[in-house]
Order: structure tokens, then sequence, then C-alpha cells
């Protein structure tokens, strides 16, 4: 649909969201993300009904590492940019930095665990 008009990459649906948006929300491969970027670069500052951009959903997706360095790089102030819930991505960061800690500090205590039985 795409290649035949790029049309189709600015058309919002019913919630206000565009292509870039479902395909963030529903984890679309990065050649996928790309792609939409080439097609329509301005999507990325577009929000939905419920003022997310689609750099949001691939947060709260836990998007891959490079699909949130493109969209960060095609509209870099979209990490100050909150959504209706007042979240941004440098919450979504905050996040992820809380558990990898969480995550690290358990393996710590069950590491100290096993060494105590020696």
């Amino acid at each position: 649909m795409l290649k035949v008009s790029s049309k189709g990459a600015q058309s919002k649906d019913d919630q206000g969201r565009l292509p870039r948006h479902h395909a963030c929300r529903n984890n679309a491969s990065e050649r996928g993300i790309k792609t939409l970027l080439t097609i329509y670069p301005r999507a990325a500052q577009v929000k939905d009904d419920q003022e997310k951009l689609p750099i949001h959903y691939a947060c709260q997706n836990e998007a891959d590492t490079n699909i949130i360095h493109m969209l960060t790089k095609t509209h870099p102030v979209s990490i100050n940019i909150k959504n209706s819930e007042w979240v941004s991505l440098f919450w979504f960061i905050l996040q992820f930095i809380n558990s990898l800690a969480c995550s690290t500090m358990k393996g710590l205590d069950i590491f100290r665990g096993s060494q105590s039985n020696v």
C-alpha cells in the first residue's frame, strides 16, 4: 500500500494514530519502522488522541534500542514530550534503569547466598 502511495503513511485511524504509531505499538521490525520514517518523517512528531508519540509506544513496548535511537534521531525533542499521563521518554529510561538495577541487586543477593553456603 505504501509503495503505491505514501499518503497511506499519513492516514490517521479513528484514534488519531498513524501507521508508525501502530508499528511502534506492535513491535514492528527495525526495517518496518525505518521504511515508515523514510516515507513520512514528520510522523515522529504527531501525537495520537491519547497525546502519545510513536516513541511513547516504542518505549512502552520495550522496543529495540536501535528503534528508539532512530525515532529520537528523527525527532530529538521527543525525549522531553509528555503524553496524556505526563510520561516522557525520560521516565521510561528511568524505569528501565531501575528495573536493571533491581535485577542486578537480585542477582547479587542470589550470588551472596550461594557463597555463604560454601
